[in-house]
């Protein structure tokens, strides 16, 4: 009989412990959905054929536009168009009107007369982040 009782009693503790383990659903960890992106075209409309680094870096001289309406191709010749990819949430902070925003900071390289753009970054932040999606830069129309 003690025998059994040996056996008996770590069975029917086994069996208890099983019971509690089981009986408590843990929660899953909620899943933290990812931030919708969204992608603004802008195309430079060169005041007066000037394609100088200051007109090229001069926001009042991009207009946002359709996907389809941007530039193909990059040879870094000129400014043509550009993209840039940005939290769908801040879009408007990205825009004045239908200019890209101070938070949009340009940069150019090429000469006096031929500017292009190489980068494009969102200045507002402590350590300048890339926002560019596509540089389009193409010879003068």
């Amino acid at each position: 009989m003690k025998r059994n009782i040996k056996l008996v009693v770590p069975m029917v503790a086994l069996v208890c412990l099983a019971i509690t383990v089981f009986a408590f659903k843990a929660k899953p960890f909620p899943t933290t959905s990812k931030l919708a992106n969204t992608t603004l075209h802008f195309k430079y409309t060169a005041p007066s054929g000037d394609y100088s680094p200051a007109a090229v870096m001069d926001r009042s001289n991009w207009t946002e536009v359709s996907p389809s309406q941007k530039c193909l191709g990059n040879i870094n010749q000129d400014a043509c168009s550009f993209s840039i990819t940005v939290p769908e949430a801040d879009e408007s902070t990205y825009l004045s009107g239908s200019n890209p925003s101070t938070r949009v900071s340009i940069q150019t390289a090429g000469s006096s007369s031929d500017a292009y753009v190489t980068n494009l970054v969102d200045s507002t932040l402590a350590t300048p982040q890339n926002i560019s999606s596509a540089i389009n830069n193409q010879p003068k129309p």
